[in-house]
């Protein structure tokens, strides 16, 4: 677990499946992936978040706020796990309910994310993603110390689709 100021960074708890699934299935939020989640989905996301736990001692955390013990969502550090030009590679990703939105809390857990990957975990590079047009996002990426290192087209977007071309950016010690 890691703690900020306001944020709790811990593991995956049975009661974050129904705010999650709530989070996953609503269209503001999603509006930046390929499709909406609904509650099995969302339950087998958790589940192999839970695995990349176990598997590699690292993952993306849930997010709770510590006022008021909300499940707000999650961020951490994953492997990719699609081929692209940069891949391997970890991941920082973030995905936080709308109502928790410009509040400051993705840059908040986002920066502890990184200091956890490259302190504790001792890696030398992270990267995030994100459609092209999710400026909010790069936003995030851009405040906490990701460096834009170009554009690629996403294999797992379909074609044609607005989201299909991503930017990357990359972070090294």
């Amino acid at each position: 677990m890691l703690e900020t100021s306001r944020l709790l960074l811990r593991k995956w708890k049975q009661e974050d499946l129904e705010p999650f699934s709530k989070m996953n299935s609503n269209p503001q939020v999603m509006r930046f992936f390929p499709k909406l989640l609904n509650q099995s989905e969302t339950g087998n996301l958790i589940s192999k978040m839970q695995d990349h736990w176990e598997k590699y001692g690292f993952g993306l955390f849930a997010l709770e706020e510590k006022f008021s013990g909300n499940f707000i969502g999650f961020t951490g550090l994953m492997y990719t796990n699609f081929n692209s030009f940069f891949t391997p590679a970890v991941e920082i990703g973030w995905r936080l309910d709308h109502t928790f939105w410009g509040k400051g809390f993705a840059k908040e857990a986002a920066s502890v994310s990184l200091k956890f990957g490259f302190e504790t975990l001792h890696l030398r590079e992270i990267v995030s993603f994100t459609s092209r047009i999710n400026h909010a996002s790069r936003g995030v990426m851009e405040s906490v110390g990701l460096k834009y290192s170009g554009e690629f087209e996403h294999p797992r977007v379909k074609l044609g689709s607005s989201l299909r071309t991503h930017v990357l950016y990359r972070i090294s010690i």
